[in-house]
């Protein structure tokens, strides 16, 4: 009996211990405007990355969406078909409780809609829809033409995300099951990927998995931003793997996301950049 709880301390401050390591590593290695010399870069960074002062109408809107969420009374019996969760134990969860612990923080999902807003693209593809924050965000920089859709693997949340959209940004598509399934039928239906969020399963085996489904999808004007990339040592290890595949030209490591492009007119580089949520 004693086996587990042993197992469970160990696999903590195991986790505990990369992230420490990980942010120093980050913190050593990561510069700011000064070091940037690509023009692509630089002007990502200025006009995007660190343009955090910028206020959007679309966020007043989403910040009480937000509040409203941290106040409900609702629970929710989840299916985890990923690495699981580092801080709920059982499958029944509080929605209050899930937006202030799992959900994408409300300055990366700034972030994301800052990105969208920049890139302006037609084809916006999320995997793993959670309670819906990032996807409400995503929808709401998008242009009316654009197409956005969210894939989820349980459908409790699914539902329960498309039930609290909000409704006055871009329609948004959802879609239920497991990705390994329904990714492939997505693809097809969308034909080609301008903007994909990736943050679901958390395992580096899976992150592998979907980027080479992806990849047939994917154009010289793609973005693929991928969450939580310091999530463990093996979820770091799948970004160090996806940054070294020869179509991706450009990946910037921002701590806790991950950005990849595929410029083919640009030489290939890796930078570590300052961000401070």
């Amino acid at each position: 009996m004693r086996i587990i709880p042993q197992q469970f301390f160990c696999d903590k401050v195991s986790g505990w211990l990369f992230k420490t390591k990980s942010f120093l590593q980050y913190w050593w290695l990561s510069s700011g405007a000064n070091a940037l010399h690509s023009p692509f870069v630089f002007a990502l960074f200025q006009q995007v990355i660190q343009e955090k002062d910028k206020h959007y109408q679309a966020f007043e809107a989403l910040a009480t969406w937000r509040e409203a969420m941290k106040n409900s009374q609702d629970s929710l019996e989840i299916q985890d078909f990923g690495a699981g969760s580092q801080v709920f134990k059982g499958q029944k969860r509080r929605v209050s409780d899930m937006i202030r612990h799992s959900a994408s923080s409300c300055i990366n999902s700034k972030l994301l809609f800052r990105l969208v807003d920049y890139c302006k693209p037609q084809t916006i593809l999320e995997l793993g829809t959670h309670l819906g924050q990032a996807t409400n965000y995503l929808a709401a920089a998008a242009a009316p033409t654009a197409r956005i859709v969210s894939v989820e693997g349980c459908p409790v949340t699914s539902q329960y995300a498309q039930r609290m959209a909000l409704k006055q940004f871009l329609p948004i598509q959802f879609v239920v099951g497991e990705l390994s399934e329904t990714l492939p039928k997505v693809l097809e239906d969308l034909k080609s990927l301008d903007f994909v969020f990736i943050d679901a399963n958390h395992s580096a085996a899976a992150l592998e998995s979907y980027f080479l489904t992806m990849k047939p999808f994917l154009h010289k004007g793609s973005v693929v931003v991928i969450d939580d990339i310091r999530w463990s040592a093996n979820m770091y290890a799948g970004w160090q793997c996806l940054k070294a595949h020869s179509v991706v030209k450009v990946s910037i490591d921002l701590f806790q996301l991950g950005l990849l492009f595929f410029r083919e007119e640009q030489p290939k580089q890796e930078f570590v950049l300052k961000y401070w949520p």
